[in-house]
Parts: structure tokens; C-alpha cells; sequence
């Protein structure tokens, strides 16, 4: 009787974990989020296969299945994520050697449509794989560009 019970207790918490992981891979744009997710079902196979005697096998492999299905359908997320990185790095970002650390030359354009698209500063730097603190500093290089070019019109038209 008591092993029933603590069954259905892992069966819950079983049922539980599986849900969570659903809903993360439904917003999966967090890779980091996804990685957890990843390891958790890695951790609720593991148990299942110790438990492997109280269960029936039919029901452990459908169990078994379920898992994993969730788990690669993750990985696949957390792939396309890493590759839509690179991808977006290679187009957007360059690296322009300085003899020390590498200036990173971000597209303007691109940062101004995913403003317009109200990215967060964070979010932007995020999605460029740079610092937030690279992304100010491109920001007001970007912005003294701007108002130079200004001033010095200025003063041709005057």
C-alpha cells in the first residue's frame, strides 16, 4: 500500500516535471532555461530506470518514450537557438582587431529595427551574444557619430 502511494507521488511529481518542460519548450527562446529542462528529464529518466520494478513494461516504456520525445524536442529548440545565434553573430557582428581586444562593430540598422520592435537593451545585447556594457558603448560612439555629423553640417552651411 505504501509503495502505491509513493508511486503515485513520483507519478505526480513525473507528470509535473513533464508539464514544466512542455510550457518552457512552448517560450523556449531561454537557452539556459532549456538546458535546465534537459537535465531535469535526464534526471527523471535515470529515476524511472531505478524504479524499473514497480512499474509494468509496457507503462515504463510509454512513460520512457514520453520523456524522451520532450527532451529532444528541447535539444532541437536549444540547437535552433544556437544556430539562429551564430547565424544572426556572422550577419549583424564583426570583430575589428585593435592589437588588444577585438572592437565589436554591430550593425546600427539592426539595432534600431529591434528597438523599434522594443527589444530591451538586454535583450539586444543578447540576442548580438555581446555585453550590455559593449552595446552602451556603440550606443553613444553611434550617437556622438550622429551629432558630429550634425555640427559639422552646421558649420558648412553656415
Amino acid at each position: 500500500m505504501a509503495t502505491h502511494i509513493l508511486q503515485q507521488r513520483f507519478e505526480n511529481f513525473s507528470n509535473r516535471v513533464l508539464s514544466i518542460a512542455l510550457h518552457a519548450l512552448e517560450n523556449g527562446n531561454d537557452a539556459n532555461n532549456l538546458e535546465m529542462h534537459i537535465e531535469k528529464l535526464s534526471n527523471l529518466l535515470i529515476t524511472y530506470d531505478h524504479f524499473r520494478l514497480f512499474y509494468n513494461e509496457e507503462t515504463l516504456n510509454l512513460k520512457l518514450e514520453e520523456i524522451n520525445y520532450v527532451k529532444d524536442r528541447i535539444e532541437q529548440q536549444l540547437q535552433f537557438l544556437n544556430n539562429n545565434s551564430i547565424v544572426t553573430n556572422r550577419i549583424f557582428v564583426n570583430k575589428k582587431p585593435t592589437g588588444g581586444r577585438p572592437k565589436f562593430v554591430v550593425d546600427i540598422e539592426a539595432i534600431k529595427l529591434l528597438r523599434e520592435q522594443e527589444f530591451s537593451w538586454n535583450k539586444i545585447a543578447e540576442t548580438f551574444n555581446i555585453s550590455s556594457t559593449t552595446l552602451r558603448v556603440i550606443e553613444r560612439n553611434t550617437i556622438l557619430k550622429i551629432l558630429f555629423n550634425h555640427i559639422q553640417t552646421f558649420l558648412i552651411m553656415s
